[in-house]
């Protein structure tokens, strides 16, 4: 039977090498980036959650200072698969 585990938290995330992008939702600006995720587990605590209701409020986009940021998990499946992590 396979096992399954919440990826909740930013050091779950850091663990599993998935990536986490940051995009501004103004129409003006649309900007986009990838979050350093050791300097958020600094920050934050790698037990943090990464949602939306934990993360997203103290996002500010880096290019027009908005805070009308969404956050999207870029998971390496094929990366950890490699690995052999499951």
């Amino acid at each position: 039977m396979a096992r399954s585990f919440r990826v909740d938290t930013i050091g779950k995330l850091i663990e599993l090498n998935h990536s986490l992008t940051a995009h501004c939702f103004d129409p003006k600006c649309q900007h986009s980036s990838k979050l350093d995720l050791m300097e958020l587990a600094w920050k934050l605590g790698p037990c943090h959650g990464y949602g939306a209701d934990a993360l997203e409020p103290k996002l500010r986009c880096t290019k027009c200072g908005g805070k009308r940021v969404g956050i999207k998990v870029d998971p390496q499946f094929m990366e950890n698969l490699r690995r052999g992590i499951k």
